[in-house]
């Protein structure tokens, strides 16, 4: 696979502030700056711009397992701020592809630190070509036209995939999300709560025989649908003294 990517940039970064504190004016009627600085650090980034890529051979192993789609997108924000009691944080990656990322969390100091997660990994298995069209809710069709011809002898399968065959992906998802949270309820007792979802939907790629005998066996791979999710719900009450 002979491959050829193009890529164009832009970065924007929320710089550092300065700003000096300044004397009372002195007798010569002239403000003279203090050797210490007010400084306010820098509290995020971004990165975002526009993504092109062109390419010869097999596109589902190209993005097996992220998704580089062209178009615009952020691929990296950054947030944080902090102050003598509480700390804020926030993130993203590849927002809006199947790929993305979201993470926030907050700490107050010695009562609450939660954090939330969500991140999502594709899987994209073929492009393949087929006789099968998505019903919904699991159901794979095919025309009555092409059922007769091929049940009747008039039309073989190769013929009928070559006037009937529609193009589709074999790809799925798995999303996660995940919630953790500690409370300090008193200053022997913390409470916890833990809340993950796990879900996973769109096709996954199998083989089918058909037929009677070993000359006669037909193997088709198709696409079967997917979807699955699972939650797991945890609590916590913990009490420790000095002892």
């Amino acid at each position: 696979m002979r491959t050829r990517n193009t890529f164009v940039l832009v970065a924007l970064l929320a710089a550092p502030v300065y700003a000096q504190a300044q004397e009372p004016t002195g007798s010569t009627g002239a403000s003279t700056p203090t050797a210490a600085s007010v400084f306010a650090p820098k509290f995020g980034t971004i990165d975002f711009g526009y993504r092109g890529s062109s390419f010869t051979g097999d596109e589902a192993r190209y993005n097996r397992l992220r998704d580089l789609r062209d178009g615009g997108y952020a691929t990296r924000f950054r947030l944080s701020k902090e102050t003598e009691t509480v700390a804020l944080r926030a993130e993203a990656t590849n927002v809006g592809y199947r790929d993305q990322r979201f993470y926030g969390g907050v700490e107050a100091i010695g009562r609450l630190k939660a954090a939330f997660e969500w991140s999502a990994f594709p899987l994209f298995q073929a492009n393949a070509n087929g006789l099968f069209t998505e019903a919904g809710k699991g159901t794979l069709t095919v025309s009555d036209s092409v059922q007769q011809g091929i049940q009747n002898g008039t039309l073989t399968q190769a013929q009928a995939m070559a006037s009937s065959a529609l193009p589709f992906d074999i790809r799925s998802r798995r999303d996660f999300a995940n919630f953790n949270m500690t409370y300090t309820a008193a200053r022997d007792v913390d409470v916890k709560v833990l809340v993950r979802n796990t879900m996973r939907n769109g096709s996954n790629l199998q083989a089918f025989n058909f037929g009677s005998s070993p000359g006669n066996m037909t193997v088709l791979d198709m696409g079967v649908p997917v979807d699955d999710r699972m939650t797991d719900v945890k609590t916590k009450l913990e009490w420790a003294n000095r002892n």
